[in-house]
């Protein structure tokens, strides 16, 4: 449209007719001509002012786009800021954790290097008390055997005023009313009573009776297994007519470990088991754990005791040449006099010597059926 309006001629409008023909023509005609211009003109100016208002328009949209991306990347910017605030205090806390790891491990490696220097102390101190301790240990070694060998003269010494005399097992009590109740023989003691219809004095055995001795019951009041004096048992129930049970609520006597008193007693030094004859108020077979523990034949020593039991004394009293207190008064001997018997003191030393069990002999049990009978046997066994 500009370009149709200012393509125009504005005096090709007025002709040379015109001009010489009619001035009012020519003068409405310059007045259409100016007007024209005029509007022309403001048409420009408007098409200029629209142009600035599109281009104004433009950029206000321009303006708020640019506004809002403006918004977006402030907003961007604040959770970027926030996200690497957050990572920095996670990095932060973990730096943090890390120094007070490395402050913990600090610490550690400071106790470990205590620890290890009191160590070496102790080490040191082990050291001089093992060395302390060797040289007291050698010392009492050479005490001990110098100890030993006085013991040794003084058991020489006492043996030959008494081959009959065994330490390690027994004291040999001075003289005494009554015959030692600490081993076993096949010698029978007698009971002395008055007799009604006659004037004399007649003797019985002390013996359990045929119902009696068919049920000795016993009780274990010790810290040693039942099967020890299950074993001790058997071997007088092979050789003659007894029967012994275990029976806690009606026995007959008890197997009792040898109260303190009768530990440090002096006449027990060397006692090793104590027991009873058939019939006495008292029916324990008490165990002297300080010589029971360290001796080597405790199995014979036991059946030796459980013959005392039965009535049965020791053997040396029937010896030929007994030298000890004991005498063959008011009782029997059962058999010849034997030497391997368990009730003989000599031989139990002897076997403990050569490391051997003492048993019963063959004269025990022959000795043994005389006063209790054949063994018991028990049909569907």
């Amino acid at each position: 449209m500009n370009s149709e309006i200012d393509s125009i001629n504005i005096e090709s409008i007025i002709t040379t007719e015109d001009t010489k023909t009619n001035p009012l023509k020519i003068s409405l005609k310059l007045s259409r001509q100016h007007s024209l211009r005029i509007s022309m003109k403001t048409l420009n100016n408007s098409q200029k002012s629209l142009k600035n208002s599109q281009q104004s328009l433009r950029d206000s949209q321009s303006l708020n786009k640019s506004e809002k991306s403006l918004r977006n990347s402030q907003q961007f910017l604040k959770i970027s800021l926030t996200n690497d605030s957050k990572e920095e205090s996670k990095q932060s806390l973990r730096d943090s954790q890390s120094l007070k790891n490395s402050q913990q491990s600090l610490k550690n490696s400071q106790q470990s290097l205590r620890d290890s220097q009191s160590l070496k102390k102790s080490e040191k101190s082990l050291r001089n008390s093992q060395q302390i301790l060797n040289t007291a240990f050698t010392e009492i070694k050479e005490e001990s055997i110098n100890l030993s060998n006085v013991l040794k003269r003084s058991i020489k010494k006492s043996l030959k005023l008494s081959s009959d005399i065994i330490n390690d097992l027994f004291p040999i009590a001075e003289k005494q009313e009554e015959p030692l109740q600490l081993v076993i023989d096949t010698t029978i003691e007698y009971e002395d009573f008055e007799c009604n219809t006659c004037s004399k004095k007649n003797k019985k055995r002390k013996q359990w009776s045929k119902k009696k001795s068919l049920k000795l019951t016993w009780k274990n009041n010790t810290k040693y297994p039942d099967s020890l004096f299950v074993e001790v048992t058997s071997h007088w129930e092979k050789a003659c007519g007894v029967k012994f049970y275990k029976d806690n609520k009606n026995c007959l006597f008890t197997w009792e470990e040898a109260p303190e008193d009768m530990e440090s007693d002096n006449q027990f030094k060397y006692v090793i088991a104590k027991s009873f004859f058939p019939y006495d108020d008292y029916r324990n077979i008490y165990i002297f754990k300080n010589n029971f523990e360290s001796y080597y034949n405790k199995i014979g020593a036991l059946i030796h005791e459980l013959g005392h039991t039965l009535g049965f004394r020791h053997e040396q009293v029937a010896d030929p040449d007994n030298h000890t207190s004991e005498r063959i008064d008011n009782a029997e001997s059962l058999t010849v006099f034997d030497k391997e018997s368990i009730m003989y003191y000599p031989k139990l030393s002897e076997d403990e010597k050569e490391k051997r069990f003492s048993l019963l002999s063959d004269l025990d049990k022959e000795g043994a059926r005389k006063v209790y009978g054949d063994p018991v046997v028990i049909r569907g066994i």
